[in-house]
């Protein structure tokens, strides 16, 4: 399933933003694994976005790991498993997103008083919101229905506490809950001897 949601993302006029999750298209993904190959063994991975900072995602290709995703730093010797599929891990950064983690929220009314250069650095709710149904578009076909009515909930309620749509704590234990998935954060070395 993994290789479809790809395709469906790549095919997609319109980039769909996930923070800290930018998706490469099928050249920039393939440049990067010819230019960590010789530090990083990717002989078994499909690298389909990166981080802020470059760091990559990646899932397996085959093994006892296949499709899991694994975020790959690039200043250590390998990654932490992330999620035990792309729509997992799609779903885990929404969650992340909706946390603030991220990103800086604000309410509607705080954005339209702000400078026009502060305004850019934050998310309205009202902003928040169109994101999320836009994931939900996006992506709900391939997440599981108590996923989508979790999105759903977030959607028609808006912030909870004034500044995101769940803690991070509560996001946390829904991925850890939700995603069942019980190596996430194991450390696989990639790095080529």
């Amino acid at each position: 399933m993994n290789e479809q949601i790809l395709k469906d993302i790549r095919s997609q006029e319109d980039y769909i933003w996930l923070p800290e999750m930018e998706w490469l298209n099928a050249d920039d993904a393939n440049e990067r694994h010819e230019l960590w190959s010789d530090t990083f063994d990717l002989s078994n991975l499909e690298i389909f976005a990166i981080d802020g900072g470059g760091d990559m995602f990646a899932w397996f290709t085959g093994g006892e790991l296949k499709d899991a995703v694994i975020f790959i730093d690039l200043v250590s010797d390998g990654g932490e498993l992330f999620a035990s599929d792309l729509a997992s891990a799609i779903f885990r950064r929404i969650m992340e997103f909706a946390s603030g983690v991220y990103t800086d929220f604000c309410s509607d009314q705080e954005k339209q008083a702000m400078d026009e250069r502060d305004s850019e650095y934050y998310i309205s709710e009202s902003e928040a919101v169109e994101l999320l149904k836009e994931y939900r578009s996006r992506f709900g076909k391939y997440f599981k229905a108590e996923w989508n009515e979790i999105l759903d909930n977030m959607i028609s309620c808006g912030f909870k506490d004034g500044d995101s749509f769940i803690s991070y704590e509560e996001s946390f234990k829904a991925v850890q809950k939700l995603l069942h998935f019980d190596r996430r954060r194991e450390f696989i070395s990639l790095i080529r001897s």
